[in-house]
């Protein structure tokens, strides 16, 4: 009797066959690396068969999902435009609209990339000629995808909505047409290089923001490569330290924010830190190197890493033109070029209003 009572209970609570889902990045009004191979991946019953269909494709591309329950296609994209739709179906059906093809960039690092366009809070007071910039702002062909602040012990396969920092609210992590309502809160420089970008190419831009204020680049950087630079306390502390959602450990920013990104095509990474490594100046060539080749690794490829200087300040030492340096010599890994930003900042303020230059 006892074993019939659990076999019905076990009958009640098996799971039924999960509906096929997609990573948040993968959604309407994306835009997808142009003329280029891009991975569709997602989750299904073990097993369960998966159809692909785009409508540039001549067929549908067919998966199985494998033993955890994950498939993933490559599927060729063609030159910019759109918009263009995708569907995924298996027990369920995935109908994405509004996707374009264009150029896909990741924007990442602390407080100066994180930067809004208006003021939210007294760290981030808003770019010079905020309320004009924001007006201006309707640029339906530049889509903007916000990353979620969450720091994990374990490297995610999906991005999560995350948590509010410095009045910046959290992420809801879907893709949006760029326009005065969707832009006020979004990392400022990230716009102001789409906007550059999409007025010289005449192509879509998609604008992946995964920054956050006050980080240190070991937050950033792959537990591998911790462990290949001897960092014996801050891999300890990545490996050994509680899951919290809103501390800025080592490695865990990576886990939480850039990893689940790694099968998304990219054209390139936009980086803007350093202030929070300045009094570790001469670690951070060798530190900032490892970072930029674990990510590459990662996505497999060699992406353009493009970053920006720290901004001029009033330091009490020398430690931020120590800094400069070190990321001048990291100029020697190839694929990477540095902006230049001495003759542009504010000396009396670290957060400079002049995104538009930068």
């Amino acid at each position: 009797m006892i074993k019939y009572f659990v076999t019905i209970l076990l009958i009640g609570v098996a799971p039924c066959f999960a509906d096929v889902r997609l990573p948040k990045i993968l959604n309407s009004h994306m835009v997808l690396q142009q003329n280029s191979e891009v991975k569709i991946w997602g989750w299904a019953d073990v097993g369960e068969d998966v159809l692909v269909q785009g409508d540039w494709l001549n067929a549908p591309i067919g998966i199985k999902a494998n033993a955890e329950g994950e498939w993933q296609v490559q599927v060729k994209t063609g030159n910019a435009g759109g918009p263009h739709e995708l569907t995924i179906s298996a027990t369920n059906r995935i109908h994405l609209t509004d996707i374009l093809f264009g150029e896909v960039w990741i924007w990442s690092g602390q407080s100066n990339m994180e930067m809004p366009l208006v003021k939210v809070s007294g760290a981030y007071t808003g770019v010079k000629d905020a309320e004009q910039e924001v007006a201006a702002a309707e640029h339906p062909e530049i889509r903007l995808f916000q990353a979620g602040n969450f720091s994990s012990r374990e490297p995610l396969d999906d991005v999560e909505l995350g948590i509010e920092m410095y009045g910046v609210p959290p992420a809801d992590c879907q893709w949006c047409a760029c326009s005065p309502k969707t832009i006020p809160t979004f990392s400022s420089t990230a716009y102001f290089f789409a906007r550059e970008l999409h007025r010289k190419l005449k192509t879509p831009i998609g604008v992946i923001d995964a920054s956050w204020g006050g980080t240190s680049a070991e937050t950033w950087t792959p537990a591998s490569g911790l462990k290949a630079l001897g960092y014996k306390d801050e891999l300890d502390q990545a490996v050994k330290l509680p899951q919290k959602a809103n501390e800025k450990i080592p490695s865990r920013l990576y886990n939480g924010m850039i990893h689940p990104l790694r099968n998304f095509r990219i054209r390139g990474v936009v980086w803007y830190q350093g202030e929070s490594n300045a009094r570790r100046a001469d670690r951070y060539q060798k530190l900032f190197s490892t970072m930029i080749r674990g990510w590459r690794q990662a996505f497999g490829y060699e992406f353009p890493f493009y970053f920006a200087q720290i901004s001029p300040f009033r330091y009490r030492d020398l430690n931020a033109a120590y800094l400069r340096e070190a990321q001048m010599q990291t100029l020697s890994l190839p694929h990477t070029g540095m902006v230049v930003t001495m003759d542009i900042g504010n000396l009396s303020d670290i957060h400079p209003k002049n995104k538009q230059e930068v």
